[in-house]
């Protein structure tokens, strides 16, 4: 399963903290968990920070797993997070050419 996600970060909360505790959850092979792979992970500069993260995983329950257990470890730190299933575009069109 391939996914984008959308996300927007809380701006009253400071971002150093949020990267301190994702830099431990990947040192010690937390996050993301197994099954679950982050293909891209881009951030703007912007004022609320947002930012978007492609990711794989191997099935619907490993990548909720570590969607949750990332949204436990850092409460309200995201303002928005929007998570949707994604093709290549060229597939896409070859399902809709028939």
């Amino acid at each position: 399963m391939l996914y984008i996600t959308y996300w927007e970060l809380n701006p009253d909360k400071d971002v150093r903290e949020l990267t301190r505790v994702l830099a431990k959850l990947q040192q010690e092979g937390k996050w993301p968990l197994p099954g679950t792979e982050i293909l891209a992970f881009y951030v703007t500069p912007s004022i609320p920070m947002w930012g978007i993260t492609i990711g794989r995983s191997s099935n619907e329950e490993d990548f909720y797993r570590s969607l949750l257990m990332l949204l436990n470890e850092v409460p309200g730190y995201f303002k928005s997070y929007r998570v949707s299933p994604v093709q290549e575009a060229r597939d896409m069109m070859k399902l809709a050419l028939g």
